[in-house]
């Protein structure tokens, strides 16, 4: 799947996360036109300790081009992903 957004624009990833665990996701180093804005949680509806949620990434483009930005679930402490998620972006 490929995102598409204007230079300017912010646009958002959204992955499902359990950050009680301790593992969370991180974006990987950003590509040069792309920055972070905010990284944000919300939980299910009626969570119970332990259940998870979404995590939501609102980045910008700044310069035009395609972009492949880069996910990796990891706890802090350990650099060891268990899952990778990747998405591609196009800015126009």
């Amino acid at each position: 799947m490929t995102l598409t957004a204007t230079v300017g624009e912010v646009f958002e990833i959204d992955l499902k996360s359990t950050p009680t665990t301790g593992y969370r996701w991180q974006p990987t180093d950003l590509p040069a036109g792309i920055e972070l804005t905010e990284s944000t949680f919300t939980p299910i509806p009626d969570a119970e300790p332990g259940d998870g949620g979404t995590q939501h990434f609102r980045l910008r483009g700044t310069t035009r081009g395609h972009y492949t930005i880069e996910f990796r679930l990891e706890r802090s402490w350990n650099n060891e992903a268990v899952d990778t998620h990747t998405t591609d972006i196009d800015i126009t």
